[in-house]
């Protein structure tokens, strides 16, 4: 709903660092909303929490595929109050929050990644793409349940995500002019989120966003 959030308490899965752990901070400093974190490495984990002031962490691979449903029973026996769910890393079951909140990737919209082309098919091809139908599907399906699905379709962020690249600055606002730091892309989408826009970019790419709805003949939600 515009000018408020529409959640109390949140799961953030990757939140460890990066982009997780930069929205994590947002909605605790900011909107003061209770944070769990939620990632494989407990000493990355246990570190954030205490840095930004998260209630709690939960050491969790979304891969592991059969750890998911106890989790969910866990940390909803544990924090009742759990209302949004942030799927910042693939595979979490989204039926436990008031909101969830899905991370994809701009790539999802358009395959301009031209220096990687393996990546960007990976990415916008077979896999945020296949995060972005999901989230208008998902969201058309639970329209009237009261349960708000919104997509963060990030641009480049300066975060260590190439960290392992023979140079890990790249997407560093020294090399890439129009990348953004971790603190201006969570502030741009918390404004987003409280304008109540439900599909968000960073400021850099809103247009490619919108250009993604041009190719249907009306905006999804009103199918």
């Amino acid at each position: 709903m515009p000018g408020s959030l529409p959640f109390s308490c949140a799961l953030i899965t990757s939140g460890g660092g990066g982009i997780g752990k930069a929205l994590a901070s947002y909605l605790i400093n900011t909107h003061k909303i209770k944070v769990l974190l939620a990632g494989r490495t407990e000493s990355t984990l246990s570190a954030s929490a205490r840095e930004i002031g998260a209630a709690g962490y939960y050491v969790l691979d979304v891969g592991d595929t059969a750890s998911i449903a106890p989790f969910v029973a866990q940390i909803t026996a544990e924090h009742p109050e759990l209302d949004c769910l942030i799927n910042n890393a693939d595979g979490n079951d989204s039926s436990t929050a008031a909101a969830t909140i899905n991370v994809s990737s701009v790539l999802g919209f358009v395959p301009f990644s031209i220096v990687n082309p393996i990546y960007n098919g990976t990415k916008a091809w077979l896999h945020k793409a296949w995060l972005h139908f999901w989230s208008m599907n998902l969201r058309t399906q639970l329209r009237a349940t009261g349960v708000a699905v919104f997509e963060i379709a990030p641009p480049t962020v300066a975060t260590d995500l190439h960290r392992e690249r023979a140079d890990p600055d790249y997407n560093n606002k020294n090399k890439n002019p129009g990348a953004l730091s971790v603190c201006e892309f969570a502030d741009g989408v918390g404004k987003r989120l409280v304008a109540g826009e439900d599909t968000i970019g960073g400021d850099m790419n809103m247009d490619v966003v919108e250009r993604g709805y041009v190719f249907f003949p009306v905006k999804w939600e009103t199918l």
